[in-house]
């Protein structure tokens, strides 16, 4: 065995485990993990030196594992959505340690609170709706909802903004102005 077979073995047993957390972490099937790890660590092989610092070669490895695992669910065309249920959702909101101590009369507005928020997101815009499901409802940090989205960022920000409103507007639409985004029109010559 040479050294750059050795070098690579010490490589391989120092990161194994830490590339089997990782895709642990981002839901990938038991079974398809070593698959995975394999892929990571071919993919390493043929295109970086192994004479590279131990924190460049950890992190190149975790960035190709990353990227395996979004490669995994596009391949798959599916994504492990939680979906919440609105009677989960009031389950939640409404438990009974919650409540004891409050009178009937907030609980029931609360209850009617609730029940036009899920009005207004079963309205909305579908893919506004998930954005706002997966980031707030479900508290999804922004990195992972436009990884489950397959959006950027920004998109998934600006898709979260556009709900946000919308929601505004739906449940209070005697502000209507107040919320709406203002619209400057160029003031059009004389006689168009």
């Amino acid at each position: 065995m040479n050294a750059k077979d050795e070098r690579f073995r010490a490589i391989y047993t120092k990161y194994v485990q830490l590339l089997r957390i990782i895709a642990r972490k981002r839901n990938i099937p038991e079974a398809d993990i070593e698959d995975l790890v394999q892929e990571t660590f071919t993919a390493y092989y043929s295109h970086y030196p192994l004479d590279w610092s131990e924190c460049q070669i950890k992190a190149v490895l975790t960035k190709i594992m990353r990227n395996r695992c979004v490669d995994y669910f596009r391949k798959q065309d599916k994504w492990l959505l939680t979906y919440c249920d609105p009677v989960e959702i009031q389950e939640r909101m409404f438990s009974e340690e919650e409540r004891f101590g409050r009178d009937s009369l907030s609980a029931y507005l609360e209850h009617q609170e609730l029940e036009n928020v899920l009005n207004a997101l079963s309205s909305m815009k579908d893919d506004w709706a998930r954005v706002f499901v997966l980031y707030v409802i479900e508290g999804r940090p922004m990195s992972e909802v436009s990884e489950i989205m397959d959006l950027s960022a920004d998109a998934c920000r600006a898709r979260l903004s556009r709900g946000r409103k919308y929601l505004r507007q739906y449940l209070c639409p005697e502000e209507p102005e107040k919320y709406r985004p203002s619209v400057k029109h160029k003031a059009s010559p004389e006689g168009a």
